[in-house]
Formats: C-alpha cells, sequence, structure tokens
C-alpha cells in the first residue's frame, strides 16, 4: 500500500536545505511533482457585463508540451502532447513525476499550439475527448476549439470557433505561504503541486489587457441570421465600428488587429490566467 504523500511548505523545504549541508553528499532526496488545469469559466456558465449568460459545450485544448527544469538548465521532467476537454470538471493532469530530486525546479514552460501529426508519438487525448476530435483538430492544426451557447432577453445564439495560434507560457510564479515562488519546490519525501488555470471567459473581454466581458457584438455579428456565430462572420465586423458604440475593444500596440474574429483570436493567447492560486505565467508567441 502506497503511504500518503506529504506536502510541505516552503519554509519546511528552506530548512531542509540547510540542514542537507552537514548531510552525507552521496544521499539524494527524493520527492514528486504534479501539474494539473483546471477551467472554472468553461466547466461554468457565466455572464458578461451587457447580460449574455455563456456556456460552453466543448473547450477543447491541444497541450503540446509541458516542462519542468532548474535554472541550471537541468531537466526535472516534461510531458508530450495531449487534447483535455476543460468542460470536464475536476483538475486534469498535464505532468506527473515521482522519484525526482528535492530542490527547487524554477523554470515551468507550457505550450499550447496546433495538433499535428506525429509518426513518431501519438497525441494523447484524456476522456471525454474522442479519437475523432483528435483527428479533427490535427486535420485542421488547431490549438483550441470551443462550442457553445449564449442566451440574453430570450434571444439564444450558439457558436462554433477553432483556433491556431501557438502560445508558450513561462516564467510561473507564484506567492506561497508569503513567498514569491518560481515553478515548483519539490520536498525530500514529498510532493509539489501546482494547478495550471485556464479561463473560458477570456474569448468574450474587450481589451487584450483585461477588460470587461461583452457578449453584444460578437452575439449580433450572425451575418446568415442560422443562429450559429463563426469566426468567418466575427472577421466581417470591424473594431472601428464597434469603438463607435461605446465598446473599448481596445488592442495597445497591436494596430494590425482590425476586425473582431482577430481580435477574439488574439484573446487566446490569455487563455492561462492563473498559476496555483494567485500566480501568473507570461505569455507570447512561440518560437517557430
Amino acid at each position: 500500500m502506497n503511504a500518503p504523500r506529504a506536502f510541505i511548505t516552503i519554509s519546511a523545504l528552506t530548512a531542509w536545505l540547510v540542514a542537507a549541508c552537514d548531510e552525507d553528499p552521496s544521499f539524494q532526496k527524493l520527492g514528486s511533482m504534479d501539474i494539473t488545469t483546471t477551467a472554472p469559466t468553461a466547466e461554468k456558465d457565466f455572464t458578461t457585463s451587457d447580460g449574455w449568460l455563456v456556456k460552453y459545450d466543448r473547450f477543447l485544448v491541444h497541450v503540446t508540451s509541458v516542462e519542468v527544469a532548474g535554472d541550471d538548465e537541468v531537466l526535472a521532467a516534461s510531458a508530450t502532447s495531449q487534447i483535455i476537454d476543460q468542460v470536464a470538471p475536476a483538475p486534469k493532469s498535464l505532468l506527473s513525476a515521482t522519484v525526482r530530486t528535492a530542490r527547487p525546479w524554477e523554470d515551468v514552460t507550457l505550450r499550447i499550439g496546433p495538433a499535428t501529426v506525429d509518426p513518431e508519438t501519438e497525441t494523447a487525448v484524456a476522456l471525454p475527448v474522442k479519437e475523432a476530435d483528435r483527428d479533427m483538430m490535427q486535420k485542421d492544426g488547431l490549438a483550441l476549439y470551443v462550442e457553445g451557447k449564449a442566451s440574453k432577453a430570450g434571444v439564444s445564439k450558439a457558436f462554433k470557433w477553432g483556433f491556431s495560434t501557438d502560445t508558450l507560457y513561462k516564467d510561473c510564479n507564484a506567492n506561497v505561504n508569503g513567498t514569491v515562488v518560481r515553478g515548483l519546490v519539490v520536498p525530500p519525501d514529498g510532493n509539489d503541486t501546482a494547478d495550471v488555470v485556464m479561463g473560458g471567459d477570456v474569448l468574450f473581454r474587450d481589451d487584450l489587457a483585461g477588460g470587461a466581458l461583452r457578449g453584444d457584438a460578437i452575439f449580433a455579428a450572425d451575418a446568415d441570421n442560422d443562429g450559429v456565430i463563426t469566426l468567418a462572420e466575427l472577421r466581417g465586423k470591424p473594431l472601428e465600428a464597434l469603438r463607435a458604440t461605446g465598446a473599448p475593444y481596445a488592442t495597445g500596440d497591436k494596430t494590425e488587429i482590425a476586425d473582431l474574429g482577430a481580435f477574439v483570436e488574439a484573446l487566446t493567447r490569455q487563455l492561462v490566467v492563473r498559476f496555483r492560486s494567485n500566480g501568473t505565467c507570461a505569455a507570447a508567441p512561440a518560437a517557430p
């Protein structure tokens, strides 16, 4: 029977690191690490500031890779590509590793990018994702695929969007017991777990730097009036016209973003909203 995992505070680990200097250096203490992911605003519905109740039916994310390393560039653990559905409740595992050196592992990176067919490594799927979902995302080269519905004042709309953005999340850190901790800290004979929180509501923000949640412009984009909002229809909505209605749709220095479809696509780079309960990861386009 496996012994229960011990969760050790950062202060306790610091004390252990000091004490370890007097111990036999040939005896290397070990522990384990886990990285999970959740997405409360993909699992449950949310309401925009202009009154739309939004609920996702699918929120498929292709996690290209996860790596945990030290500042000394020693790689502690890595995970290959998988597709998860963030509508599914409870934490989903992104990486799990045992028998790892007990020490700080400061560099946690996560890449969310287009799914591709790799003859050497098969992309894993985590239930309720099906092989047909994987085939679709690989065929279309998608990093994120969402389906959902929204309602307001008796009006109902659906949406189906697929995105191919390729984003690297790095420099992940959080406040743990009053101390800013970079990455993970594996304690001796214990476990450190960090949750990567993704936000389903980010696709409805009205500012690339944050802002309020808005649905009016998105759900008014139903050009063919079939009740389903597509990315092509969003691309037909110039941001200048939307700003004239009072909505900011601010793009900062990204002046090349001129329509609502491109704006929502840019918001996908904000998908990771927290590391642990209060921390952040820096997002940037992944290198080709």
